[in-house]
């Protein structure tokens, strides 16, 4: 052997076999096709947390609440000025069960009529009716379905429209007050195992397929909110399930006839850990919302730190041209709904953070600036 060359150690083999075997892990998450969009993930250094970011959660008292549970479905309704919240999964099986929250209390609705257990549906507030609308997701053990159903306060209800979308979960839906009907797009077709890109719009009585001149990738569980001050409806990323990398960055507008891909000089970007994989090889939780009291589009992700792989949050301000960081901080929850309580005209958070034996809910509440505890 050549002078200055040297045998490799086993703490060197050792360290080639994870790395290969991350990568066939991250390869075989989906057996998906292998290309990768522009508009991926792309890994790169990020903002650190101030020191002062650390916050301490308002924890949801579960013996009052809904309980600790993953993955329910959300809507704010503002006919009532209640949160929405419905089933999810708990440690002890799927939940099919209703609960409103005002700002100051849980209460659990008995509604004559439900859906059963889903997971996956998508559901927001149909302004023009004044009724949460419910569309898809799939039942336990089941295919994804194209049911849609309308909550008006105190019940469900079944709607049979003579025209639906296919079914789907993990669909976008948004209502969008410029044309004054909600906004469906894209989802995972179960039965086809593929994500979608079509555009429906519903008008409070049936669907209808859109057909615009352009439109965005097929995706599931992109971030989408209405922009009050262009009167357009803004969509960030999703995920293609694309290998090796499947989380898309790219930002495009809805003007009620057509998508327009946008090319902002800013554009949030997706949590990475510092050897360039993704933190957990899980897609990276975004939520969007208008924050009506600011007019301004707030998006959050979340994901792992570069340096220590912490959780952290970071949420970006949309002004219609552009994407501009707003804060970065330590959050331990893994996944946030947003929403604007009418009632405080504030932007909260519903958050669920995962654990080995319990999941564990909290509440924020946008300052505009960072977030912080209701109480705070």
């Amino acid at each position: 052997m050549g002078k200055g060359m040297r045998s490799p150690t086993w703490l060197q083999l050792m360290a080639g076999l994870c790395i290969l075997g991350l990568v066939l892990l991250l390869t075989a998450c989906g057996d998906y096709s292998a290309a990768v969009s522009q508009s991926k993930a792309t890994p790169h250094a990020t903002a650190t947390p101030h020191p002062d970011a650390h916050i301490v959660p308002t924890f949801i008292d579960d013996k009052t609440g809904p309980g600790s549970r993953a993955v329910p479905q959300f809507a704010y309704d503002r006919q009532h000025k209640t949160l929405v919240l419905l089933g999810g999964k708990s440690f002890n099986g799927y939940l099919q069960d209703t609960w409103t929250w005002d700002g100051h209390a849980w209460t659990q609705q008995h509604p004559a009529t439900s859906p059963g257990p889903i997971l996956g549906a998508s559901m927001a507030y149909d302004d023009a009716t004044g009724l949460v609308v419910l569309f898809g997701g799939s039942p336990i053990f089941g295919s994804a379905t194209n049911d849609t159903w309308t909550w008006d306060g105190s019940t469900w209800t079944q709607m049979h429209p003579s025209i639906a979308p296919p079914p789907r979960r993990d669909a976008t839906l948004v209502y969008d007050a410029a044309i004054g009907q909600l906004v469906l797009f894209g989802g995972y077709g179960t039965d086809t195992k593929s994500p979608l890109n079509d555009t429906w719009t519903w008008d409070g009585q049936t669907w209808t397929q859109q057909h615009p001149a352009t439109s965005p990738s097929a995706r599931l569980n992109a971030s989408m909110a209405y922009d009050a001050a262009m009167r357009t409806v803004v969509l960030f990323g999703g995920d293609d399930m694309g290998a090796p990398i499947p989380l898309l960055t790219d930002t495009w507008i809805w003007d009620g006839t057509t998508w327009t891909q946008q090319h902002p000089a800013t554009s949030p970007e997706v949590r990475f850990t510092n050897d360039g994989t993704l933190y957990g090889a899980y897609p990276s939780p975004t939520a969007m919302v208008l924050d009506e009291a600011s007019q301004q589009v707030i998006l959050t992700l979340a994901g792992g730190e570069d340096s220590d792989k912490q959780k952290i949050q970071v949420s970006w301000a949309w002004n219609g041209r552009t994407w501009t960081q707003k804060s970065v901080q330590h959050l331990p929850e893994q996944k946030m709904y947003l929403f604007f309580s009418a009632a405080q005209q504030t932007v909260y958070a519903f958050a669920t953070s995962i654990t080995m034996s319990t999941f564990n809910d909290s509440l924020w509440r946008w300052n505009g600036k960072t977030w912080q505890s209701p109480t705070g």
